[in-house]
């Protein structure tokens, strides 16, 4: 039963996010990597499925089983709109999200403003995403992952504008805290054994190598590269992160490694009133939420011979969707309003959230289709709030509609 003094107050202080150098493999990251999201974050499970095979035999039921291969990692984020707190410096976090796992392009121009939009290219980027729980004895590591989703939700409500990323990962790795059982007599050492089988890598196999878990004992980080179930015995790499291999005495600590995070938020979080949506031509709109989803086109290749798990990925086409939602009185004041907004009309959106430089974001949709208008049918003066949706669209040789976020 957990008490007053042993209760976490949060369950993680933040989530690295890195560009693999090479996809599908993790990435060793830095303090700047972390990226403060919005409690819980998504990070699924995945195992190996069992197959059954029905080979005949002479007794009812089923004998002989395969392992299949794993499934993509489901994973989660949700943040709050913060800039770098200077214009033409992007978040560093956020930037991998965008560029390296939605695969979204990036312009940046020096002290004006970081763009991201619609790629037209065929990125293969992966990113490694990576926590430790708020008491540093569990860690999370997720390697090739992708997003297959972004989406900005504006609303007058707390906590205001938000962006949330999800996707997939090729593989989840976990290491929960032990000890060392038998010291480690030098730096020269490559191998350690642990008190106890504190790793997990969905895998059923006895001696995973090619692990990338990096764990922390005394001033010295390792990555832990295999690992042998039967034994304990871990094959290390020392003195990673800078640090300065050394002996290590018997039953010290073996904790998951996370830097002190330097968070690259310095500007103001917008607060859920400090957002304006401006049509072309029908002006300002007084809206009470606006949600705009992109459908980054990004998935996985199916598995190949050989491969427990995904390899490769395509890039498809993107697709953009979104509803906003307004306050709505049947008086003869609105039926401009509802003929304008009717279904079918096409408007070119521009989303302005916060006031102060340095965490000024701007959405750009240029062309919105409308799939349905405002109800027809209400009683004189009622008022409601009507919910329209929409969708994205562009030209035959240019993305105009599709996504465009600019921080200034």
């Amino acid at each position: 039963m957990s008490t007053a003094a042993n209760k976490p107050i949060g369950p993680y202080c933040g989530i690295y996010v890195k560009q693999e150098s090479t996809a599908f493999t993790a990435e060793q990251w830095a303090a700047t990597d972390v990226f403060r999201a919005i409690s819980p974050t998504t990070m699924g499970d995945h195992t190996r499925a069992r197959e059954e095979i029905a080979e005949t035999r002479c007794s009812r039921g089923k004998h002989a089983e395969v392992l299949g291969a794993l499934e993509p990692v489901e994973w989660g984020i949700q943040a709050r709109l913060k800039g770098s707190g200077t214009a033409g410096t992007a978040v560093p976090g956020r930037k991998t999200l965008m560029e390296a796992l939605a695969g979204l392009s990036e312009t940046v121009v020096g002290s004006t403003s970081v763009t991201y939009e619609s790629n037209e290219q065929n990125p293969g980027t992966t990113g490694t995403i990576y926590r430790v729980s708020r008491d540093g004895k569990f860690g999370e590591l997720l390697e090739g992952a992708i997003c297959q989703q972004v989406e900005l939700v504006c609303t007058r409500e707390s906590p205001g504008p938000t962006l949330n990323w999800t996707g997939i990962a090729a593989r989840k790795y976990e290491f929960m805290q032990t000890t060392l059982n038998g010291a480690i007599a030098d730096g020269v050492v490559t191998s350690m054994t642990l008190a106890t089988d504190c790793i997990r890598h969905g895998s059923e196999e006895n001696a995973p190598t090619s692990l990338p878990l990096w764990v922390k004992i005394e001033d010295e980080i390792v990555k832990i590269t295999a690992f042998n179930h039967t034994t304990l015995v871990a094959t290390i790499v020392r003195g990673e992160f800078s640090t300065t291999p050394a002996a290590h005495a018997d039953a010290l600590a073996v904790t998951p490694y996370a830097e002190a995070g330097t968070y690259g938020e310095g500007g103001e979080a917008i607060s859920p009133n400090d957002w304006t949506v401006v049509d072309a031509n029908l002006g300002t709109l007084k809206l009470q939420e606006l949600t705009v989803t992109l459908a980054t086109g990004r998935d996985f290749d199916p598995p190949e011979s050989g491969d427990i798990a995904r390899t490769a990925l395509y890039n498809g086409d993107y697709a953009g969707t979104g509803s906003l939602s307004y306050i709505f009185a049947s008086d003869a004041a609105k039926y401009g309003l509802q003929r304008a907004l009717d279904a079918g009309t096409e408007l070119d959106l521009t989303v302005t959230m916060g006031s102060v430089a340095g965490s000024i974001f701007t959405l750009n949709l240029g062309k919105v289709r409308l799939i349905e208008g405002v109800p027809k049918d209400l009683a004189n003066g009622e008022i409601i709030t009507v919910t329209q949706n929409f969708r994205l669209r562009d030209n035959i040789d240019t993305l105009l509609g599709q996504f465009q976020l600019v921080e200034t």
